[in-house]
């Protein structure tokens, strides 16, 4: 299902069912953000699109899929000192998959120029389905 363009949002929304007197304009609203984010999420899910620096920044403490670690991670960022507000992917790599040994690793977003995606991607083998 292709993401819905605006028009088609305000159709259905002027044809909907959720308009009643029995609903604040508020809780219309909000009914209709969750659901075109649950939209918009499906239509990433199925054609993953690389993050921006902009958007990586306010995803720390998220995981996220690197596909040059072939590993989902965890975005950090100091607060001070050196590498203050410089995203970081923190990651547990294994570095053969019959080996159970793995070293931590944190790789500094920028200096890489790591591409990252909230999901793996279908044709890494990902699915539809959190990471977590």
């Amino acid at each position: 299902m292709d993401a819905m363009t605006t028009a088609e949002c305000l159709h259905v929304y002027q044809h909907s069912r959720l308009q009643s007197e029995s609903f604040t304009p508020e809780a219309v609203t909000a009914a209709y953000v969750s659901g075109l984010a649950a939209l918009q999420e499906k239509a990433e899910r199925e054609k993953p699109i690389p993050l921006t620096l902009a958007e990586v920044r306010q995803m720390r403490g998220m995981p996220v899929w690197c596909p040059e670690a072939k590993s989902y991670g965890i975005i950090t960022m100091d607060k001070v000192g050196q590498w203050a507000n410089k995203p970081f992917l923190q990651f547990f790599w294994l570095r053969d998959k019959d080996d159970p040994c793995g070293v931590d690793c944190e790789w500094n977003i920028e200096e890489r120029g790591l591409t990252l995606y909230r999901y793996k991607p279908p044709e890494e083998g990902g699915s539809n389905h959190d990471p977590s």
